[in-house]
């Protein structure tokens, strides 16, 4: 069965304020009115595992749900001049694929969206806002659960906004992507991949990849908690700017970067209680001026400036160890910098092949434990 609305002169494709089933093909397509939306949902909305929507050429709205919205189906979005899904209640994909290209923006996210382990949702180019704006209110807080397949690929803003109120977690694969990009550092892809203003979470069989983004990764601004992996490969920005609450228990592994790779800023809290790894950078690894607080093993090596430049607090624990390689001619492996910088070594530190200095001190360093420098170039 098959359901064409194309080229009509109405606000509304679909008004539905009861039980609205979709177990064949809907087309919603070419409304000739500025204000127009292709559906509103006030009630239930069904779609069968045999049902897809086609929405394309709408000014406004795609899909606004302002009641219960269960997925089984597809849903396929184009070029359309607003949201393309607007959520103002409960959105389910349980399964199928939703698929969102050459639009003016993606998801908003109001109350509780969830994509269910048998779901992939991949949003494309969009012209002037965001892939995905996860923004509830402080008297109506809500949240994204991500169970399946989230893909962002060719973006031509911020890819991934969790605002102040809203919680994101991800226990499936998300993932950031420029297809069309072909040099770093070129001018196309998102300003940054994930502007995280509230609390997200990746948890234990998570899988986050960054890859071939010319831009900053993360920039956190309140509390990122990984407990799966971290993967951020080809970077033409930042890997992390951190002004939050940053922790990594369990995979952060970073590599080929135009910059430095962390930036940890004054209020910035970083603490590493699992594996962490930076390779190949064009400048340095870190630049802390905040807090950064190493439990666990963390590696860093082929940098083109210095491994650890520290202005402020930088601890390595008793459960801590430090290895710092391979990093260009007379770069310093640490850089414990200015009067008031405190670099406090409790474990266990190597710094191999460095022609540089290995520790460069213009602050207060205190080692209670064990420094190795060995293969100095």
């Amino acid at each position: 069965a098959r359901i064409v609305i194309d080229s009509c002169t109405v606000d509304l494709g679909v008004y539905n304020d009861g039980l609205f089933r979709i177990s064949g093909e809907l087309e919603i397509s070419n409304l000739d009115s500025t204000e127009e939306q292709a559906m509103l949902n006030l009630d239930t909305v069904r779609i069968d595992t045999t049902g897809n929507i086609i929405i394309f050429n709408i000014n406004n709205k795609g899909i606004n749900n302002e009641g219960y919205f269960s997925c089984f189906g597809d849903i396929d979005i184009k070029h359309n001049g607003d949201w393309s899904i607007d959520n103002n209640n409960l959105f389910i994909l349980d399964s199928g694929m939703i698929f969102l290209d050459s639009i003016d923006s993606g998801i908003i996210n109001r109350k509780i969206f969830e994509n269910r382990l048998n779901g992939s949702i991949t949003i494309g180019y969009t012209t002037r806002n965001f892939g995905f704006y996860n923004n509830s209110s402080f008297f109506d807080p809500g949240s994204f659960h991500n169970y399946g397949i989230l893909a962002f690929e060719d973006l031509a803003n911020k890819a991934l906004i969790n605002n102040f109120y809203s919680e994101f977690h991800n226990t499936g694969t998300l993932s950031f992507r420029d297809k069309f990009q072909t040099t770093m550092g070129s001018s196309t892809g998102p300003r940054v991949c994930l502007d995280n203003q509230n609390k997200f979470y990746n948890h234990p069989g998570g899988i986050f990849i960054i890859d071939s983004i010319n831009v900053d990764g993360i920039m956190n601004q309140d509390s990122f908690v990984n407990e799966g992996m971290v993967s951020m490969n080809e970077i033409g920005g930042h890997a992390i700017v951190n002004s939050g609450d940053f922790m990594n228990k369990d995979s952060l592994i970073i590599s080929f970067l135009d910059s430095t790779a962390i930036i940890n800023e004054s209020e910035g809290l970083i603490e590493n209680q699992g594996f962490m790894s930076i390779d190949s950078t064009k400048e340095s690894g870190i630049i802390n001026d905040g807090s950064f607080v190493n439990k666990d093993e963390f590696r860093m090596r082929n940098n083109g400036e210095s491994g650890i430049i520290n202005k402020h607090y930088f601890s390595n624990e008793t459960s801590g160890n430090i290895t710092i390689q391979n990093l260009s001619s007379n770069r310093d492996a640490l850089y414990n910098f200015g009067d008031t910088s405190t670099f406090l070594n409790n474990g266990s530190i190597y710094l191999d092949r460095i022609s540089g200095n290995g520790i460069l001190n213009i602050g207060t360093f205190t080692n209670n434990d064990s420094i190795i420098l060995g293969n100095i170039a």
